[in-house]
């Protein structure tokens, strides 16, 4: 009889399957949202760059153009306006004329304007 009591409570015991046995619903949930939210500031931040550095080209390939525009002008002489610089130097100032030229690019959006100024011959 005691032999068979034994047995009979070895079989009623549920077998040891280890700490927690798997995810509950709300771990499984809560786990798509956090994965869902990494990939959502992935991408954000993945456009944001791409937009950065697409600005950046559009910029460069501007002032390229405005400055190749501004030695053109100064290549032919044309279209600058007579100028005076004046700048001090301690306690002495000094005016330089020339002509100042100044281009905008007429490239997209964000248009480059490039200046420059062309002193007059030393004589």
């Amino acid at each position: 009889m005691r032999q068979q009591r034994e047995t009979f409570i070895k079989t009623c015991r549920k077998p040891y399957r280890g700490a927690g046995g798997g995810f509950t619903l709300v771990e499984v949930i809560l786990s798509i949202a956090i994965v869902a939210l990494l990939a959502l500031m992935a991408l954000t931040a993945d456009r944001t760059a791409f937009a950065i550095f697409r600005r950046g080209a559009i910029m460069g390939s501007n002032a390229e153009q405005a400055y190749a525009k501004v030695e053109q002008a100064i290549a032919t002489g044309s279209g600058g306006s007579a100028a005076t610089l004046s700048f001090r130097v301690g306690a002495t100032a000094y005016t330089v004329s020339g002509r100042y030229y100044s281009r905008t690019s007429d490239g997209a959006e964000p248009n480059q304007t490039m200046s420059a100024f062309v002193p007059d011959q030393a004589h």
